[in-house]
């Protein structure tokens, strides 16, 4: 889970592709055991064909009615704007917090 050292890696010319996994704690531990006995029993042709996972944004889409349940609920300050980065990097540049979600919910050691 090292960015520094992935690229690292990735820049060698011996290297033509790296797969990171996104999570490294317990909770992918049974993913793991999961691929090894898949090609213990199927040998490296098994191991050849396990497709790459891709995104693990596995959680449910966040949508504005739900948002919005959420935010009628509470006492904070809510605002929308056009240019949500540009605001958001405004805020955190003069050193505030800032809560966002987008999309669906990540997995993993990093996701917030």
């Amino acid at each position: 889970m090292n960015v520094k050292a992935n690229k690292r890696l990735m820049e060698m010319p011996e290297v033509g592709w790296l797969n990171v996994f996104p999570s490294c704690g317990d909770e992918t531990l049974s993913m793991g055991a999961a691929y090894l006995a898949y090609i213990e029993i199927g040998g490296v042709e098994a191991a050849e064909r396990i497709e790459p996972i891709g995104a693990f944004y596995l959680g449910e889409e966040v949508d504005d009615d739900s948002c919005k349940q959420v935010l009628d609920s509470c006492e904070h300050e809510v605002r929308r704007y056009e240019d949500v980065e540009a605001e958001v990097a405004k805020i955190l540049a003069a050193g505030k917090p800032v809560a966002r979600c987008k999309g669906r919910m990540e997995f993993g050691a990093r996701a917030l």
